[in-house]
């Protein structure tokens, strides 16, 4: 009897300090968030794969193993608060302590581990906190994926890839990059495996960096405007001409405070926050030919930034039977009808 109860006391000695550990708060700095994203990048460059652990050092000092899932959420949280403060955060707090990965979709993974494709900063800034938002809506489970307004689709693994290295090279160069390339990696097989565990070392030291710039992205049903012109997928050439309504999506990321929407100097709405914000726009009142469209998004701190293009409605009302000449026949119609008693 005497060492069965040795037993049970060597037993609560050994849990204590799990126990201790749970009821404080886990948080890591800053400094270890950006430890983390060097050491994912590091990591998936050299393999196929993205790791299921992490072995981090908390701000108390002592270290703790970490799931991707885990790192998914803190790498989630440092860029929100990030963007809403315009500095990288000193620390981070995980609060979905049973966060889980997703099932495995055979079809989400890469068909060739290691292809590296380009990723736009304006995506990982947009998305961060919507991917964290459903992941909580789920009962704490990741989205298999996340397909962005360019049609650009990711795994939930490549978005955690994508976010780490956004992280990861702002602070290298001292500067937040508007596009970065990631490696295609596989999903874990087991999202909450810890038999293995990645150590994350000090890899670079945290430096202030500039605040994320205001960006707006517009798209024209489903195509998206750029500077350098229009993203069309299966289309080489100009944007085509509309006909009909125009549905118009804006998306902001950066400290947006509104946004307005002009079409040709004349207001068409004014919106608060990032959104997504949408628009429809008919266009049987206006006039063939050119139309300039201006999006200006305005920060927490006044600033005003403006974007402007330009696309053609084609109605039809010279020639052919389009919409336009539709509502203009019915509208005649009626005005020329006779009365009747």
């Amino acid at each position: 009897m005497r060492h069965a109860w040795l037993l049970i006391l060597i037993s609560l000695a050994a849990l204590l300090p799990l126990q201790y550990a749970r009821a404080q708060e886990i948080a890591f700095t800053g400094a270890e968030i950006i430890n983390l994203a060097g050491t994912i990048v590091e990591t998936t460059a050299a393999a196929d794969e993205l790791p299921s652990a992490y072995r981090m050092t908390m701000t108390n000092g002592h270290t703790m193993v970490v799931t991707a899932p885990n790192a998914f959420e803190l790498l989630c949280r440092a860029i929100i608060a990030w963007q809403q403060t315009g500095n990288f955060p000193a620390e981070v707090a995980l609060q979905l302590h049973d966060i889980k990965g997703p099932d495995y979709y055979a079809e989400d993974e890469p068909k060739s581990p290691g292809q590296v494709v380009a990723v736009l900063t304006v995506d990982i800034g947009s998305y961060a906190g919507n991917m964290l938002t459903m992941t909580m809506d789920w009962n704490n489970t990741l989205p298999r994926s996340v397909t962005f307004l360019s049609k650009q689709k990711l795994s939930i693994a490549q978005f955690i890839v994508a976010m780490a290295t956004l992280i990861d090279e702002a602070m290298k160069n001292k500067a937040i990059p508007r596009t970065f390339a990631i490696p295609l990696v596989r999903s874990p097989q087991y999202w909450l495996s810890t038999d293995r565990p990645v150590v994350v070392e000090t890899r670079v030291n945290p430096t202030p960096l500039p605040p994320p710039e205001v960006n707006l992205r517009i798209s024209l049903n489903d195509m998206e405007l750029s500077e350098s012109g229009p993203v069309l997928h299966n289309w080489k050439g100009p944007i085509p001409p509309f006909c009909g309504a125009i549905r118009i999506e804006i998306l902001g990321y950066g400290p947006v405070a509104d946004v307005k929407l002009l079409l040709d100097s004349g207001t068409l709405h004014t919106y608060n926050g990032r959104g997504p914000h949408r628009y429809e726009l008919v266009t049987l009142p206006l006039a063939d030919g050119m139309h300039t469209l201006v999006a200006t998004a305005t920060n927490n701190e006044g600033q005003t930034f403006t974007y402007a293009f330009s696309f053609t409605v084609q109605n039809g009302r010279r020639s052919g039977f389009t919409p336009a000449q539709t509502t203009e026949m019915t509208a005649r119609n009626d005005e020329t009808a006779p009365a009747t008693n």
